[in-house]
């Protein structure tokens, strides 16, 4: 993990301050991408062992502070990011809602994962961990009578190939069987290629190594197929 206490930016760096994450009785500031959020150190350490760590580190009596709160910066992260799993430890209901887009699912586990906020990192796995499940048995229970649709993440065109790269990015390893088998199964050889448009306008596409791994699972599903045991339907 990287450094996460790094020199003050430059003055030249555009600055702002959240406008929905700003509480003027926060007692920390973390920075990312260019925004700073004003939150509670408490808030923080209760639900990640990474900051309680943090806030137990003595603090020089020369660091840069924001507003007399002890500055943060979060180099490698975004601040979309950083927001959305704010948002969540402030407002529980934000990411307990029925559906939650794929974009805001992957936002909490990139963050949670890196600052080890476990409850929230848990709940999102969950979701992954049920619309992909690893076993046969749990597959076949989920598509049952043919009436399967997504339930804990809103799908969109584009989704089962943002799902197996978001599995790739977090080395969500037992998604990928999953995420493949369900590329292999809806999407045209063409569309692994070319991809496929979002509905906002994005294409969503796979890296050449997905592409492989999918067009070797399309293979494998093929001849299976041809196997004693096996029909064509």
């Amino acid at each position: 993990m990287s450094d996460p206490l790094p020199p003050p930016p430059s003055d030249d760096q555009d600055i702002h301050r959240s406008s929905e994450l700003w509480h003027r009785d926060g007692s920390v500031v973390l920075q990312a991408g260019g925004t700073q959020f004003r939150v509670h150190w408490s808030v923080l350490s209760l639900n990640s062992s990474f900051f309680r760590g943090i806030e137990a580190l003595p603090q020089p009596p020369d660091e840069i502070k924001v507003d007399g709160c002890y500055l943060i910066v979060l180099p490698d992260d975004s601040a979309a990011d950083v927001e959305i799993l704010l948002k969540a430890l402030y407002n529980p209901l934000f990411s307990s809602e029925r559906l939650l887009p794929l974009s805001v699912i992957a936002s909490h586990i990139r963050i949670s994962r890196k600052y080890d906020f476990a409850e929230i990192l848990q709940t999102m796995v969950d979701r992954l961990s049920y619309e992909n499940p690893k076993s046969l048995a749990a597959y076949d229970l989920l598509i049952e009578n043919n009436r399967y649709k997504t339930t804990w993440i809103q799908s969109y065109r584009g989704f089962h190939f943002d799902v197996l790269t978001l599995a790739k990015e977090t080395n969500m390893h037992v998604l990928l069987p999953c995420a493949c088998y369900r590329i292999t199964l809806f999407h045209s050889q063409s569309e692994l290629f070319d991809g496929v448009e979002r509905p906002n306008g994005t294409r969503a596409t796979l890296s050449p190594d997905d592409q492989r791994l999918c067009i070797l699972g399309r293979a494998h599903i093929i001849q299976s197929q041809w196997e004693s045991g096996n029909t064509l339907g």
